[in-house]
């Protein structure tokens, strides 16, 4: 049992450290698309029901060293993961209210004065009530 929990804990490490690394790297597609490989190493991780096998008079543990030591690398590998996406999604948000603000904007038209010049917004405001006639 301890090799199965062990292979499980490893497969997820390996594909959260690759997302890790996309994300870091700002890959964000690339990262998104481990999604299903992330998934499917999580759901093979769940599916494991460990059982503690001592021996009556041992005090041990139920699990080497080994499980252990990569229970704690999981542990902060996700910890480093939660703050990666967590970035990610604060980047993805400022990116859209961007993009919203931008489409939401008046268009900015040219001014043209007679002449045919460009005028600015002062100019143009203050000639708007000008008359010719």
């Amino acid at each position: 049992m301890t090799d199965d929990v062990l292979v499980a804990i490893e497969t997820v490490l390996s594909v959260v450290e690759e997302e890790n690394t996309r994300l870091a790297a700002g890959d964000i597609p690339a990262a998104t698309a481990l999604l299903p490989k992330k998934e499917a190493a999580l759901a093979g991780l769940s599916r494991l029901t460990p059982t503690c096998e001592r021996a009556e008079a041992s005090g041990d543990a139920c699990y080497t060293g080994d499980v252990s030591d990569a229970v704690t690398r999981l542990n902060a590998t996700l910890d480093r993961n939660k703050e990666l996406l967590q970035q990610a999604m604060i980047i993805q948000n400022y990116v859209v209210r961007l993009l919203s603000d931008a489409a939401l904007a008046t268009p900015h038209s040219a001014h043209y004065g007679q002449s045919g010049s460009y005028m600015t917004n002062s100019r143009v405001s203050a000639r708007a009530f000008t008359s010719n006639a």
